[in-house]
Parts: C-alpha cells; structure tokens; sequence
C-alpha cells in the first residue's frame, strides 16, 4: 500500500473515531491494527497523527491532507454539532443570566427591610468584584509557593568556580528525574506496548509541568541527559559542573523518536541555553554489563528503543550536542 493511500485511510480512521467518539482517545497500536499496518509504521512515517488521533488537535485540520469526501462529510457533521451547541449554549447563558437577576433581586427585597437601595446593590456587585479578584490574586500567589515547593524538595547542589576557597557561587543545579515505575509495572504481566506508551507519555508530561514551574520566573540552562541506558543519571547528575551562575534543570530524557523529541522541545519554556549529552559506549559486552548491574527491571521493548534511537542534531534547536564515552561504573 503506497505512503498517500495509508495516509489517507489513516486520517478516515481517525475522523471517524474523533466525530463519534470526540472525547475518547485513538490508541497508536488500535490505529495501526485498523488500518492494516505495523505500529512502527505509524510512529515512523504518519507520527504527526499522533495528536490528531489523541484528540489534541481538531481532525479539521486534516482536511487539507486528503480528499475524502467521507472526511468533508465527517467534519461538516461537527460543525453543524458545534452550531447547534453554540445555540444550546447561548440559550443556557441567557436562562442562567435571568436567575441570577432573579436571585439578586430577591436579595436585594429581602434587604430593603434596612432600606437599601439600588446604590446599595451597586456597592454589593462591587464587592462582590472585589473579592473575585482577591481570589485570582491568591491564585497567582499559590502557584507561586508551588513553584518553590518544586524547588525545594529538588535535591539542588551548588557548584564552585576555580575560586571556590573564595566562596564564589557558580551556578545552582536541580535534577528532574522521570519517574517510568508505573510503566514498567503495568507493561510486566501483559506485555501491552500501548498501555506503556500511554504511562510513559503520562510520566514525560508530568516530567515537562514540572521544568516548567522550575523555571516559570526566569529563564534558566536546560540540560537534557539522553537516555540510553547505558549510564547512570544520579551519577551524571553529581558529576556535571555548571557553565555559568544561571540555574541548571537537569533532566533525564528517555525519548528515542526524533519526533517525539522535536515535540517535547518545543514544550519547553524559554531557556537561555539548551544542552543535551549522549552517553556512549565502545562496546556490545561493556553495553551489556552496565545495563546488568543497573538497568535489570528496564523492559526489553525499552532497550531495543534505546539501541535504535534516532540521531540527535542541532536543528532540533540545541545549542551545543555533547557524546561521551561511559565508564565502567557510571
């Protein structure tokens, strides 16, 4: 089957599971399966589905990639849905705009036994205004103490310059670890690549919320450590030194499709510079041995992902790529 004609029954897949089924998300594998194709099809030569499949983006966006007529018919039925909800939607307003006129002026009869006027309902929707936006300012004041909770549980080291018997601060370092447990946990008995991506898609979006608050107030060196499973992160954590007095996020990133990659960047928040490092290693026994002593419950499917993980390259909006070789140990 040629590339356009997948292409397109892919997308009639995922139109008409999104106009049915709008809030329930199209797994990859079942994607695959209906269209007659393997899963690595999918992730290699239709990846940007992806998001369309999910429900993330609207499948009127597609229109322009194929010419099914069943497509236009599908998208047509949401927009007359959309319309009609629309409709829905601005009849319930108005109702809900006519009880509350009608619970203030119950209020306001039940207040006139004081006397109160119509500049006395004023003065009431005024506070009432009033602690509406005292409520938004203590919202942005929470999340404030959020953000430094998320800093303060980080196990944050400071490194020193050459100078350091002088005491001269060089940079502060955070580590954020994703956390694969619940992944690997489910993946173990059934053996379900869907159900581990999905985990796994949940642990990168967890991992990227979290860069995100770190670094919310200023912009700060994100350093990517790329999984290969070849080394150990806490070791590369605590042996990498700070470029500068900025603030370091230093994350371990095990993320192999040059894809899915582009798309986690460009989730980032601004950085003043951004690093990844590749570990390498010279050989199959050494590769072997490391992931015997240190990566024992990391499942097969993960492995192989590593040792075919595709190559990374400055276009992908890195400002310096670093390869080094591993140590026995690390």
């Amino acid at each position: 089957m040629e590339i356009k004609e997948t292409r397109r029954k892919l997308i009639d897949i995922i139109a008409d599971h999104q106009a049915s089924q709008p809030s329930i998300k199209l797994p990859m594998g079942e994607l695959a399966n209906r269209a007659g194709i393997s899963r690595q099809a999918v992730h290699r030569y239709h990846s940007d589905l992806k998001d369309y499949a999910y429900g993330v983006k609207p499948i009127g966006d597609l229109i322009t990639d194929t010419t099914s007529i069943r497509a236009k018919e599908l998208i047509n039925q949401n927009q007359a849905s959309l319309k009609e909800l629309q409709q829905k939607m601005a009849q319930l307003g108005a109702e809900h705009e006519r009880d509350m006129n009608k619970t203030l002026d119950s209020h306001i009869t039940s207040l006139m036994v004081n006397d109160v006027t119509l500049h006395g309902a004023n003065d009431v929707r005024v506070t009432l205004e009033k602690q509406t936006l005292y409520n938004l300012e203590l919202k942005k004041q929470l999340h404030q103490v959020e953000m430094e909770l998320a800093r303060a549980k980080q196990p944050a080291t400071v490194s020193l310059t050459g100078d350091s018997d002088l005491g001269i601060v060089k940079g502060e370092k955070i580590k954020v670890d994703i956390d694969l447990s619940k992944a690997y946990e489910l993946y173990a008995p059934a053996k379900s690549v869907d159900d581990f991506e999905d985990k796994k898609e949940l642990a990168l979006s967890a991992t990227l919320k979290h860069i995100n608050k770190l670094s919310s107030d200023k912009k700060c060196h994100i350093v990517i450590f790329a999984e290969r499973y070849l080394a150990r992160f806490s070791v590369f954590f605590d042996n990498f030194e700070c470029h500068n007095d900025s603030l370091h996020i230093v994350v371990r990133l095990p993320i192999f499709d040059r894809t899915e990659l582009k798309l986690f960047l460009s989730k980032l928040p601004p950085a003043q510079f951004l690093s990844v490092y590749i570990p390498h290693s010279d050989s199959r026994s050494e590769t072997n041995a490391q992931r015997g002593f240190y990566f024992g419950n990391t499942p097969k499917i993960e492995l192989d992902s590593a040792d075919n993980a595709d190559p990374i390259s400055m276009n992908l909006g890195f400002d310096e790529i670093i390869h080094y070789r591993i140590r026995q140990g690390e």
